[in-house]
């Protein structure tokens, strides 16, 4: 997973078409939800 300084990136930053990875579990490690909000941003702007 990716550590990121400052605040987290809410699931509101991706309505706004930002992207990043968010810690939900306080793990270093995505989660299945945050990779679904990942392959739905991609879908909506890269393909």
């Amino acid at each position: 997973g990716l550590v990121m300084r400052g605040p987290l990136i809410t699931d509101h930053s991706y309505d706004e078409g930002s992207i990043g990875y968010h810690r939900t579990t306080g793990k270093h490690m995505l989660t299945e939800r945050d990779w679904e909000k990942y392959l739905a941003f991609f879908k909506k702007h890269l393909l």
